[in-house]
């Protein structure tokens, strides 16, 4: 699953995403 289609999810867990 891309950072694209995580963020359609939940937009928050960008920040979880940029983390790693």
């Amino acid at each position: 699953m891309t950072w694209h289609e995580e963020e359609s999810l939940a937009p928050f867990d960008l920040d979880a995403i940029h983390r790693l």
